[in-house]
């Protein structure tokens, strides 16, 4: 008897690469996603450094030229902050989509998966039918020949 061949096994290979493509891209956003966390989580810390850099600053004899680079700094790195917040919005707007299209493939996967495991069920059934079949001739053989 043939082996069991499922029709459908392209597609459903077809199907599953999709969903580990769709899984690598998520890994990649899910990195950008903690990469702009870990940026912003940095700046903000940098402007805390700033701000006791300033303190120690103006607590000695200090010209005016050295206090005018921390605004114009701080400044700047709330405007990196901004920047990364709206690349995280972006990041966060396009893993929200990745995970729905993952959602989607998933469920084609399922519904391709689960007739596969129909079939190869059915085929097992007829299968294990014919033998036991083709063992009830031998053993009715068997025993006609002997009387």
């Amino acid at each position: 008897m043939p082996k069991f061949k499922f029709k459908l096994d392209g597609l459903l290979k077809l199907r599953e690469f999709k969903e580990k493509q769709l899984k690598v891209e998520l890994g990649n956003i899910l990195k950008g996603i903690q990469e702009c966390k870990s940026r912003i989580e940095s700046y903000h810390e940098h402007i805390g450094e700033a701000y006791a850099g300033q303190e120690n600053i103006l607590s000695d004899n200090t010209r005016g030229e050295t206090i005018k680079f921390f605004p114009y700094f701080i400044e700047g790195k709330n405007s990196a902050i901004k920047q990364e917040q709206e690349k995280l919005a972006i990041l966060q707007e396009q893993y929200e989509i990745k995970v729905q299209e993952m959602k989607v493939a998933r469920g084609e996967t399922k519904v391709i998966d689960k007739l596969k495991e129909k079939e190869k069920k059915e085929f097992k059934k007829n299968k294990n039918k014919k033998d036991f079949e083709t063992l009830e001739e031998m053993r009715i053989l068997s025993l006609g020949g002997r009387k």
